[in-house]
């Protein structure tokens, strides 16, 4: 499910694949909360987000540009020191946040 979560983040985050990134982080959840909670509570969100507004091109490409490695480079630390996934869940946030504050693109 990791390989399949992994790749669905590299195909886009586009709605479809952000509710799926969602389901399969609540699935693995208990797993390690750290990581998949928060994924699932940002793909989530998203996914609303897209649900809620016809979501531009440029506000997609954002998304997609600025989060996609931050993702990523999360779910390759599950298995890090505490400091270093700390430190991936830490840069993941803030540029969710950073989008989230600027959802007018």
């Amino acid at each position: 499910m990791r390989d399949r979560l992994r790749a669905l983040i590299q195909q886009g985050l586009f709605a479809d694949n952000l509710e799926t990134i969602a389901e399969y982080a609540d699935q693995l959840v208990p797993a390690m909360p750290a990581i998949f909670l928060p994924l699932g509570w940002m793909a989530r969100s998203l996914a609303d987000e897209y649900s809620r507004q016809a979501t531009t091109d440029d506000r997609y490409n954002a998304v997609k540009r600025e989060l996609t490695q931050p993702l990523l480079d999360l779910l390759d630390a599950e298995e890090a020191p505490t400091d270093k996934l700390l430190g991936k869940l830490n840069e993941a946030l803030r540029v969710y946040h950073r989008l989230m504050l600027d959802d007018t693109t």
